[in-house]
């Protein structure tokens, strides 16, 4: 007779059986889409691009798109996202060949990783007293985190919030050595990956060492963290590598963010040896102050740009383009739909979290809340920096329901409403169109892609947003939504504010063989989808 399977085992089944159902109702919805290959988001789609091009023979630390921009333009990516999709389409072509086994990649990677987000989210759940079903069914409707788990979006952000969870989960729990290790190969990775959730990692491992100046028993998880950390750097850093690692800036893991990633980890490493010696409260706060100030000193000396990693965007991009970008707004300044939309999820559950912390004082709950604050912050900044808070989100409204269980129906039925994320973007809809919200329509209509599906491959002048599709069908974009491409961005509103003499030379400098009108962003404004060849 079997052994019954463990409380972990069942979580994972678990886990797995809700996204599967749930990655099958998105597949049935979007099937069409899928097999036209237009994915949710742009990135997905140069995400797939820059995976083909690889198992086509571009460079493992090759990131740069050579049909972006005015002559290629190197991307503040990753390879390690691309690991297991590209994995996935090499084990699957053999089998049913080129475009089922894309297909079959668009839907099964995002289900994984959404699939592995239920299980650790449970898991933090369970450590604060949360049953597991209870946690995945808020995370279920978490908007705006369950979209990043759609078939087809196969950009590194949920896989981001999948590290972000992990990392949570090693940082909050027993202190162990093992934990602490844990909690470092999680941080690393996740700087590999990108450096959205670099912050939210940063204010956990503070409440950590916070937590070590009271409690002894965190010297073993301190001394794996630092020993991770470094140890897991110096690792990565061969391994992925980009040829643009020396330039000058801290958007992606170049050599400036591995400095302050080391400079991290040794100031850990040495309040780590610090507490062989430093046996008091105070004692241990005051190594801590040292330790801080003498890393932000050392970041700003040796890794300057760390300082503001989107400092280096050119200002005019920032304020023709960037402000433009929905995710790119600040939640203060957004049009009020899209902050409800983003955040009204992450508020609620810091109401929730602050109530239940004042009743009911808790280590790892008390990290929560810390990391969901600092995503509040980083909303102040940019609207995506709430993706990380919903993600603790589900976990602080999981447990706000269970305990609000405990005083009947009505007050469970409450928390249950502020806990369904799917609410707020209902919410924002009845909600009035604010001026700042009445901006161009996209230009990526099925009129636009069919027109220029049927063009052999040329060099196209055309609206931001339709630079990823152009390159994934064999075009080289001028203009794609990406900050380093400055100067193809910017080529779009030169042109747009031109006369006519000056549009001919700018598209001949360019090399232009067409150019992309609509009422969309940057250029010309027609009623309809208009083309030019250029002479």
């Amino acid at each position: 007779m079997p052994a019954p399977a463990a409380p972990a085992t069942r979580t994972a089944l678990l886990a797995l059986s809700l996204a599967s159902g749930m990655g099958a109702a998105w597949t049935m919805v979007r099937w069409r889409d899928l097999l036209a290959r237009n994915l949710p988001d742009p990135d997905d789609l140069m995400r797939l691009q820059q995976i083909d091009d690889w198992l086509a023979g571009q460079a493992f630390g090759d990131l740069t798109q050579h049909r972006i921009g005015l002559h290629g333009v190197a991307m503040h990516w990753s390879r390690l996202p691309d690991l297991i999709p590209a994995a996935l389409l090499r084990a699957l072509r053999p089998l049913i060949g080129g475009p089922p086994a894309e297909l079959a990649m668009l839907i099964l990677w995002p289900t994984l990783l959404f699939a592995a987000l239920l299980w650790v989210a449970a898991s933090l759940g369970r450590r604060i007293g949360v049953r597991p079903i209870e946690t995945m069914l808020v995370a279920l409707l978490a908007y705006p985190l369950t979209p990043l788990f759609a078939p087809g979006r196969i950009d590194h952000h949920g896989l981001q919030m999948v590290l972000l969870l992990a990392g949570l989960l090693a940082l909050g729990g027993r202190a162990t050595l093992l934990a602490g290790i844990g909690g470092g190969l999680a941080l690393v990775a996740s700087i590999v990956v990108g450096m959205e959730t670099v912050p939210l990692f940063v204010v956990a491992v503070a409440v950590l060492t916070l937590r070590w100046c009271g409690d002894r028993a965190e010297d073993a998880r301190l001394t794996g963290l630092a020993l991770a950390t470094g140890g897991a750097a110096v690792a990565a850093m061969p391994v992925f590598a980009t040829d643009s690692w020396a330039l000058s800036a801290c958007d992606g893991f170049l050599r400036q963010s591995w400095i302050a990633t080391m400079v991290g980890a040794v100031a850990l490493g040495s309040l780590a040896v610090a507490g062989r010696f430093a046996t008091t409260r105070v004692a241990r706060y005051c190594c801590v102050a040292v330790a801080g100030i003498g890393t932000v000193l050392a970041i700003a000396v040796l890794a300057p740009a760390c300082r503001n990693p989107y400092g280096a965007v050119d200002p005019l991009l920032a304020r023709l383009w960037l402000r433009d970008v929905g995710e790119a707004g600040s939640v203060l300044t957004a049009d009020p739909r899209w902050s409800l939309r983003y955040t009204g999820l992450l508020v609620a559950a810091i109401v929730a979290g602050v109530v239940r912390e004042r009743a009911s004082p808790d280590a790892p709950h008390r990290m929560l809340l810390a990391v969901a604050f600092a995503s509040l912050a980083l909303a102040a900044v940019q609207l995506r920096g709430a993706y990380g808070g919903i993600a603790v989100a589900t976990i602080l409204l999981a447990d706000a329901i269970a305990v609000a269980r405990r005083h009947g129906v009505a007050a469970a039925s409450a928390m249950r409403l502020a806990g369904a994320g799917i609410a707020y973007p209902l919410l924002a809809a009845a909600l009035p169109v604010s001026a700042r919200s009445a901006g161009p329509p996209s230009c990526v209509t099925p009129a636009t892609l069919q027109a220029l599906a049927a063009l052999p491959p040329a060099r196209i002048l055309a609206p931001v947003d339709l630079g990823p599709w152009l390159v994934r069908h064999g075009h080289h974009a001028i203009a794609a939504p990406y900050h380093r491409n400055a100067a193809g961005i910017l080529a779009t509103y030169r042109f747009a504010a031109a006369g006519e003499r000056q549009r001919r030379t700018l598209l001949h400098r360019l090399d232009t063989d067409y150019v992309v009108g609509c009422d969309g962003r940057g250029l010309i404004a027609t009623a309809t989808p208009a083309l030019w060849r250029v002479p």
